[in-house]
């Protein structure tokens, strides 16, 4: 099963996350609330978390209460949410592919790919929802109306996945192996073979090109009386090749299962989960165990998921009262614990607040008005301004008779005339023929004063 947050680098590296990286800051200010959904049994619950009380060192007072809750049809076995925190999607052990409105926890939509009951996991990227089935089955299904992208089939089930938008891949862990595919052409990169058999949680560092997973190997003590034990182990995969960084083996015991994985992008920090209650934190780059880990709780580790700043959650399982556990992230602390969500809590991711509906508003219906009176602009009519120049042209050669002066006025009110006529125009045309008709009669006018010297 897979039991980790799937869209945690995605929604920090666009900065959808504030919320509740600001929770532990110490500014001395309540802390806006953000969302934590968790699968517990068949319900699916919006927890809200919040720090009313904060003072320079610590928030105080933390109160985590359950905004809504749904049935889902079967055991929940993993939960995504997507970029904009409005849809959470879970999966549940019927085989349904059910979409909530995170909003106020109603059923969107509902699909149900195929009809296997165990492995399940889903992960969301890049508008698409990448189901895995019992039957070895993995698909892409459209977050918008639940259409089939591809499926493709693998000997065995595949237990988790994750999907990273670096490359545009997917990652599954199916146990004896792990795989990368890519999300494009449903066509598979590589494939490590060197898994036991129990893999529990896969999660790519698109930071650093690295995949990490985890798997169990079942020991067997006594193959005739049926006794054995469980090692778990952690890999650090180079996300390209697939060839294994390093692997760290974890605790041997009959409870030693590894059931969660988390990361850490920003302290390059890998947490895992086991049967036992052992909670470990390992260096991303190395897989050393950090000297403060590992701590153990009450009850097996079956999810976490990570706050980008001190916080951790992990979700138990029902043998806890308080199911739901806060720690510190870099000590181990116990900081908190839920009153009263006793339950499994087989999954567990953080979202962005969701988005508030939109208010359909009244538009204001608009008062009648009464339409604008245009302004005239003076203008000539093209009769009355040629009759204007022609006037003046007729004076001109009435004035050449006498005057070489008066000559020489008449045609600075005829040019005045095409100035006037020029401002007050109603037709290019009109202008033209204006300007023709003055010349010639001007003209005329000249000739004749030439003629009556002579």
């Amino acid at each position: 099963m897979s039991y980790t947050n799937r869209r945690r680098d995605v929604l920090r590296g666009i900065g959808l996350l504030g919320a509740g990286a600001a929770l532990y800051s110490g500014r001395g200010s309540a802390a806006p609330a953000y969302s934590l959904y968790s699968g517990a049994g068949s319900i699916v619950r919006k927890l809200d978390v919040a720090d009313p009380v904060c003072d320079a060192v610590l928030c105080k007072d933390k109160d985590v209460w359950v905004e809504w809750a749904a049935t889902a049809e079967g055991t929940v076995r993993d939960l995504a949410v997507t970029d904009t925190g409005g849809t959470l999607a879970s999966i549940d052990s019927s085989g349904w592919l059910i979409l909530w409105d995170t909003w106020d926890g109603s059923e969107v939509a509902r699909y149900q790919p195929s009809g296997a009951v165990s492995g399940l996991a889903i992960s969301y990227g890049e508008g698409h929802f990448y189901c895995s089935f019992g039957d070895g089955s993995l698909v892409k299904l459209s977050s918008s109306d639940g259409s089939v992208a591809w499926s493709m089939s693998f000997s065995e089930s595949i237990t988790s996945l994750d999907y990273a938008a670096r490359g545009d891949n997917v990652y599954i862990n199916a146990g004896s192996f792990f795989a990368s595919i890519d999300a494009s052409t449903n066509s598979e990169n590589w494939r490590n073979t060197s898994g036991y058999g129990l893999g529990n949680g896969i999660e790519a560092q698109e930071d650093d090109d690295l995949v990490m997973v985890i798997d169990t190997e079942e020991i067997y003590l006594n193959k005739g009386g049926g006794s054995y034990t469980y090692q778990s182990r952690v890999r650090s995969l180079d996300a390209v090749d697939g060839s294994q960084v390093w692997m760290t083996e974890l605790v041997q015991n009959s409870n030693a299962i590894a059931y969660s994985l988390a990361l850490d992008s920003g302290d390059d920090d890998v947490y895992v989960g086991l049967g036992n209650g052992d909670l470990y934190q390992l260096e991303e780059d190395t897989g050393e165990i950090s000297s403060n880990f590992p701590t153990t709780q009450d009850g097996a580790v079956l999810s976490l998921t990570k706050d980008y700043n001190t916080a951790m959650y992990a979700g138990m399982d029902s043998s806890v009262a308080n199911s739901l556990i806060e720690f510190d992230s870099d000590s181990g602390t116990t900081t908190y614990t839920s009153d009263g969500h006793s339950a499994d809590i087989n999954a567990l991711v953080m979202g962005v607040p969701a988005p508030e509906p939109a208010t359909a508003t009244a538009t204001p219906t608009a008062t009648p008005t009464e339409p604008a009176t245009a302004t005239a602009t003076p203008t000539l009519s093209t009769g009355s301004a040629t009759l204007f120049m022609g006037l003046f042209g007729l004076l001109g050669v009435v004035g050449a008779q006498y005057k070489n002066r008066l000559a020489l006025v008449v045609l600075g009110l005829s040019m005045l005339a095409l100035a006037v006529r020029f401002v007050f125009h109603s037709g290019g045309n009109v202008f033209v023929f204006g300007i023709v008709l003055t010349t010639i009669l001007t003209v005329l006018g000249l000739v004749v004063r030439i003629n009556g010297r002579n």
